[in-house]
């Protein structure tokens, strides 16, 4: 039978985002890095303030890198943890369109919001309020998957308190509070005085190491028979 779009698995869908991700994004870091090394070696001056150049820049490519690798590494997870909710509900999971279409937009948006990492760095009012709509536009996607996340794991009688139940909830609740905090983050107003706090450590760690442990668990647990 062949192969349509549809047909393709949850997980496939987020390795195939993250290919796209690292094609777009990691040409911008090399350049970045190739800069450096010219402005080191070579006299140039495309970061050196002094002679015209612009050290924001760097950041600028630095971050337009930075923010989507947030997405490499999180979108297997997601891929893995609406997989492992369907294997465990032996179903299609009612909003399966939903969560593809979800994730195909937090890649998107993910990719053009690299400078609310940079509000302190003297952006002027109209780029900052871009960039805090676009940010906050991205909990949308994000909370559909969470709700169709836990709507699938309440609605599936076989569900019971076994290991893997508690892994994906776990996952599940560290994510939504990781997850809130950064919406907090994303107002420019509010970052101004939270930037290069312990607030911000506490909202990443939250996401890309609580988190993503449970979803690194989830996916050991359901790999363990292919690996033994």
């Amino acid at each position: 039978r062949s192969s349509t779009w549809y047909s393709l698995s949850l997980f496939c869908w987020s390795i195939f985002l993250v290919s796209l991700l690292l094609v777009m994004s990691l040409p911008v870091l090399a350049v970045g890095i190739t800069l450096i090394l010219t402005d080191k070696h070579l006299s140039t001056c495309f970061y050196d303030a002094s002679m015209g150049g612009d050290p924001v820049l760097y950041q600028h490519l630095f971050w337009f890198f930075g923010h989507p690798e947030v997405y490499v590494v999180i979108l297997p997870i997601f891929g893995l943890i609406s997989s492992s909710i369907q294997l465990s509900s032996l179903h299609r999971l009612p909003g399966e369109l939903s969560l593809v279409i979800a994730m195909v937009s937090i890649a998107l948006i993910g990719s053009v919001v690299w400078a609310h990492h940079m509000y302190t760095s003297g952006m002027d009012i109209d780029t900052r309020s871009y960039f805090t709509a676009a940010t906050m536009i991205i909990a949308v996607p994000t909370g559909i998957k969470v709700f169709t996340w836990l709507g699938s794991l309440l609605m599936t009688k076989r569900m019971s308190s076994n290991i893997i139940t508690l892994l994906q909830a776990s996952f599940i609740m560290a994510f939504s509070i990781g997850g809130t905090s950064g919406i907090i983050l994303s107002n420019a107003s509010v970052d101004h005085y939270m930037h290069d706090t312990y607030y911000v450590v506490a909202h990443f760690h939250i996401v890309m190491a609580l988190s993503l442990i449970y979803g690194i668990f989830v996916g050991l647990y359901y790999s363990s028979a292919y690996l033994s």
